[in-house]
C-alpha cells in the first residue's frame, strides 16, 4: 500500500504478510511433576521445568528414590517425545508432600510445584499438554490440581484409581469429578524388572501419557487412547471381569459406564474406555472431543491474533482470516481429524459498541469424530439363501 510520504521515483515494498503459516497446536509434550531425593540437583534443579529430549541420559541422573526415574522409563517404554520435568522436595509427612506437588506462588513471585508448568513457555520454550504426576495423584487434591491445570492450559491430564481397593470404591469417588480434562484408570501395571530380575508394580499413568503422545505423534489426536496394547506389560494390579462381545454386567464396562477406563487382557494388555471426567452435562465426554475442540481453538485463536491483532478492521481483512480458518478446517476434514467445521461472526454479539470498541467475535462450530464405542451387528436366520442347498 502507498504511503503518504512525497517521492519522485519508482517505489519498491516486500509484504511479509501475504501468506501466514499455520502453526497447529503440538500435542505430544508431556509435563509431569515427579520426586527424587538424590537425583543430580544441577540436572534436576527443585522447582524448575527440565525439558528432557535425551530420555535414557536424563534416567541416569534421575537417582532411585522418588518417581522420576521409574516415570521416564515408562513413557520410554512407548515413545521418543519431550517430557517437561519439575522435581519437587518431599516432605516429612505424605500431607508436606502433597503441598510441595500442588505448589504455590511465593510472596516474592517464585513458584513451586506443578505451578511451575505454567512457566514452560518462558523457561523451556514449549508448552505440555499431556500431564500425568505418577503415585501422587492418588490425593484428591492433587488429581484435582493436575484436572484443573490441564483445563487451563488446554491439555489433558492421566490419572490413576490405584488407590481404591474395589470397584465400588472407584465408582465413588468418581463421583468426586467433574472435569473435561481428565482421564482415570483403575489399577496400574506389572512389569519385569531386569535390575531386581522380577516382576514388579509400575505407575501406569506415565506410560499412559506416553501412549498418547506415540498415539499424537503416529495416528493423530483425533484416536482414542482406548483399545491400544501397552508395550511390556506381563500383569495388572486390579484384575477386571471383561469381555469385547456382548461385555454387559462386568467389571469393565461398569467402570466404563461411570467414566472410569481400566486395563484389561485381550491380546496383550490394553487400555480400555473413551471417557472423560466430565460431569453429566458436558459435551465433552469423550477424550477425543475435549483434545480436538483444544487443538482447534488454540490453532485458530493463534492464527486469529496473527492475523488480525491491531489490524486495520475491515471487511477485507475479517474475510480473509474466515478464508484462512476454514481452510484450516478442511483440510482436517479431508484427514478425517473432524468431519466438519466452519468459522463464522458470531450471530449473537457483534453490536455496533462492541464493534465500534475494535472487538469483533467469532464463532467456531465443529464435529469432532466419535469413537466407535459400540458397534452393534444382529445375526438374523432367514430362509433367504435356501435354494443354494439344491444349486439353484
Amino acid at each position: 500500500m502507498a504511503g503518504t510520504s512525497f517521492l519522485h521515483g519508482t517505489r519498491l515494498t516486500i509484504d511479509d504478510k501475504a501468506y501466514i503459516e499455520t502453526r497447529i497446536m503440538a500435542t505430544d509434550t508431556i509435563g509431569v511433576v515427579c520426586t527424587s531425593e538424590d537425583a543430580d540437583p544441577e540436572v534436576f534443579p527443585l522447582d524448575r521445568c527440565v525439558l528432557v529430549l535425551d530420555i535414557k541420559s536424563a534416567i541416569a541422573k534421575a537417582g532411585t528414590k522418588g518417581t522420576l526415574a521409574e516415570t521416564l522409563q515408562a513413557i520410554d517404554s512407548e515413545v521418543r517425545a519431550p517430557v517437561v520435568v519439575v522435581r519437587v522436595a518431599e516432605g516429612e509427612t505424605d500431607e508436606e508432600t502433597v503441598a510441595n506437588i500442588i505448589g504455590k506462588i511465593n510472596a516474592d513471585d517464585t513458584y513451586t510445584g506443578l505451578k511451575v508448568l505454567d512457566l514452560a513457555p518462558s523457561q523451556i520454550g514449549l508448552t505440555p499438554r499431556i500431564f500425568s504426576i505418577p503415585l501422587y495423584d492418588k490425593s484428591e487434591a492433587v488429581a484435582k490440581a493436575l484436572a484443573e491445570h490441564a483445563e487451563r492450559n488446554y491439555g489433558f491430564a492421566y490419572m490413576s484409581m490405584s488407590h481404591c481397593e474395589n470397584i465400588a470404591e472407584a465408582l465413588v469417588y468418581r463421583e468426586k469429578f467433574a472435569n473435561n480434562c481428565g482421564m482415570f484408570f483403575y489399577g496400574d501395571i506389572i512389569k519385569f524388572n531386569t535390575a531386581l530380575a522380577m516382576e514388579v508394580e509400575h505407575y501406569a499413568a506415565p506410560q499412559i501419557a506416553g501412549l498418547r503422545a506415540f498415539l499424537d505423534q503416529t495416528k493423530g489426536w483425533h484416536y482414542s487412547i482406548s483399545n491400544n496394547v501397552m508395550k511390556g506389560v506381563v500383569g495388572l494390579t486390579k484384575e477386571v471381569s471383561y469381555s469385547g462381545i456382548n461385555g454387559y454386567g462386568t467389571g469393565a464396562n461398569t467402570l466404563n459406564e461411570k467414566g472410569i477406563s481400566c486395563l484389561v487382557l485381550d491380546e496383550g494388555y490394553r487400555t480400555w474406555g473413551n471417557r472423560t471426567t466430565a460431569g453429566a452435562d458436558s459435551s465433552m465426554y469423550f477424550e477425543v472431543f475435549t483434545r480436538s475442540s483444544q487443538v482447534a481453538a488454540i490453532t485458530l485463536a493463534n492464527l486469529l491474533k496473527n492475523m488480525t491483532q491491531d489490524q486495520p478492521m475491515n471487511p477485507a481483512r475479517l474475510d480473509q482470516f474466515k478464508q484462512s480458518g476454514d481452510a484450516i478446517l478442511y483440510d482436517w476434514q479431508r484427514a478425517g481429524r473432524i468431519l466438519g467445521g466452519e468459522i463464522i461472526l458470531h450471530p449473537e454479539l457483534n453490536g455496533d459498541d462492541a464493534l465500534m470498541s475494535g472487538r469483533p467475535d467469532w464463532l467456531l462450530e465443529l464435529t469432532a469424530v466419535s469413537p466407535i464405542e459400540s458397534p452393534g451387528l444382529t445375526v438374523r436366520l432367514s430362509d433367504k439363501f435356501i435354494k443354494n442347498a439344491v444349486g439353484g
